[in-house]
């Protein structure tokens, strides 16, 4: 699939200060690209491979090593337990792949799938999620069906607020029952 870049200026506030995002833009009813992410170091995972008969919730964050962000993760961790078995959670920033490990070791983080978008790019590009102004991703939950379709997308306005959790898993839900 071939990447439409484009540039949003003002969609996304970092402490009300407008940022430019960068990317392709894809909304709901659109089939969600291809991209590559690393699992760790040396495991690269490709989300084509891993559709089919699984539903993913994907949320981005600037960092784990940022209050906002550690409860992001924390918090779909946590409710992971209230989501259909056929729904993933990959929880993405471009945070190297050793503190995206540390910080799950340390707080017991076992339902979400960690992933960094540090070495491709191709998360944040594809999905139009790259902050130009910092080369990080901008916060966001992201549905893709059984279809490969986007059924549920919210780019956060302002980067320092929390996605709505329960919009997200809501629409998990709803799609993992189709």
């Amino acid at each position: 699939m071939e990447l439409k870049m484009a540039t949003f200026e003002g969609a996304v506030t970092f402490q009300g200060n407008p940022v430019t995002l960068e990317g392709n833009l894809v909304e709901p009813n659109n089939k969600a690209p291809n991209f590559r992410v690393k699992r760790n170091v040396q495991d690269t995972v490709e989300f084509d491979e891993n559709k089919g008969n699984k539903v993913f919730l994907l949320t981005s964050a600037l960092s784990v090593d940022t209050d906002v962000c550690a409860h992001q993760l924390e918090k779909f961790n946590e409710m992971a337990d209230n989501i259909d078995g056929n729904v993933e959670i990959w929880y993405i920033t471009r945070d190297l792949p050793f503190a995206l490990e540390r910080f799950a070791k340390e707080k017991g983080i076992d339902k979400v799938n960690f992933m960094s978008d540090y070495q491709f790019r191709e998360f944040g590009d594809s999905f139009g999620l790259t902050i130009r102004d910092f080369d990080l991703l901008a916060r966001s939950a992201i549905v893709v069906d059984k279809d490969g379709n986007v059924v549920y997308k919210e780019v956060v306005s302002e980067a320092t607020n929390e996605p709505d959790y329960n919009a997200a898993v809501n629409a998990a839900k709803s799609a993992a029952m189709n």
